[in-house]
């Protein structure tokens, strides 16, 4: 942290001091091209942000299919009562079709709605899911497979042990290409498009997530080659990219359960570490404080760009979905040295100061003991 500062400070002065010295002619070469730079910069973004803000002409629901995995609960339960009320045939995928919820969803939607069940982490399951799919499209085309199936455990990368590593990739990123590969020979012949939820955990990783970001990293990867892979056969590949919203799984009890679950795994491992019940009870404050800060209270406003994806005719490759402060920030960290990234996410973000205080703390407890 020292040494960038100091770094980036030594060349801003280098920078003025050749300005102040440098002859007339220099002077001007130089505010010329700083100016240019910024009209091209400014011209840039304010083209970016029209382009995202204005409408996209939509292609009607007359006859098109969409299955949608993951629609148990959350985005995927919102999404398929959405599309159902534009009049599209929805296929509702659902781990359990008996749950609360889903019942729910199918008593108050449409008769275009169906449900089938589907574990993305078993092949025999999502072979099965996609010849009912099939078999049940009638005179309709699979327009759109929407990828929302997801969990999220969280834990420190040292004590998660390596279940935990495999239960988010088989989910998170080899459920979706399980689905994917089952669904594309149909979404070839339709010419139709994949849309996948993966986060802005896929873009930049929090501590405490990281093997949740780290399977959206992957999903990400696999979404842009499929993308340039597809794009001979006229299949669209968009990616839906959410903030932390508030559903099931940021909920405080789940995000409690979450982090105890992890640690029970690999408590007897770290029996009289650093690691212990103080310091697990430490790091589940700062997962609250993080959801705390983070959490958004609208999930209808991701299930708005899931649509977008779903029914423009023209969809963006991908669709950041939060408040303007968060994606500044997001903006910002992307063009920050590291150095200075890295400590205000630790202290605004995910609170591992507060972690890193706890143990200077203990420390001084046990000389002083």
């Amino acid at each position: 942290m020292f040494n960038t500062t100091i770094t980036h400070i030594v060349c801003l002065v280098f920078l003025a001091f050749i300005v102040i010295i440098g002859g007339e002619c220099f002077r001007e070469l130089y505010f010329k091209f700083s100016g240019l730079a910024c009209f091209l910069c400014i011209s840039y973004l304010l083209a970016s942000f029209i382009d995202n803000a204005l409408p996209r002409f939509r292609a009607t629901s007359a006859k098109k299919a969409v299955f949608i995995t993951g629609c148990d609960r959350g985005f995927g339960l919102l999404l398929a009562r959405r599309l159902d009320s534009l009049g599209f045939k929805v296929f509702a995928g659902c781990l359990d079709p008996l749950g609360a919820d889903v019942q729910k969803l199918k008593n108050t939607a449409s008769s275009r709605l169906s449900l089938v069940k589907i574990d993305v982490t078993r092949d025999e399951s999502v072979s099965c899911a996609q010849e009912e799919v099939k078999n049940n499209l009638g005179d309709c085309e699979l327009w759109a497979l929407v990828n929302n199936a997801g969990v999220i455990e969280r834990g420190e990368l040292e004590w998660t042990p390596m279940e935990i590593y495999q239960k988010q990739f088989e989910v998170n990123t080899f459920g979706v290409v399980r689905v994917t590969q089952a669904f594309l020979p149909l979404l070839r012949r339709y010419k139709g498009r994949i849309v996948t939820v993966t986060s802005v955990g896929g873009r930049f990783t929090f501590s405490g997530f990281v093997p949740y970001c780290m399977s959206k990293h992957a999903t990400s990867s696999f979404c842009e080659g499929l993308r340039m892979e597809m794009a001979k056969f006229g299949v669209k590949v968009i990616t839906i990219e959410p903030f932390s919203y508030q559903t099931g799984m940021t909920d405080a009890s789940n995000v409690s359960r979450s982090i105890k679950q992890t640690w029970s795994m690999s408590s007897s491992k770290y029996a009289g570490d650093v690691y212990d019940d103080d310091y697990i009870d430490e790091f589940s404050d700062s997962v609250r404080k993080f959801n705390e800060a983070t959490v958004l209270p609208d999930p209808g406003k991701v299930v708005d760009q899931m649509v977008e994806g779903v029914c423009a005719i023209s969809p963006h490759y991908s669709y950041v979905v939060g408040c303007w402060e968060f994606l500044f920030n997001l903006w910002m960290s992307r063009r920050l040295p590291k150095t200075f990234v890295d400590f205000f996410t630790r202290k605004k973000v995910t609170f591992d100061c507060d972690l890193e205080q706890y143990l200077l703390s203990s420390l001084k407890d046990k000389k002083n003991s």
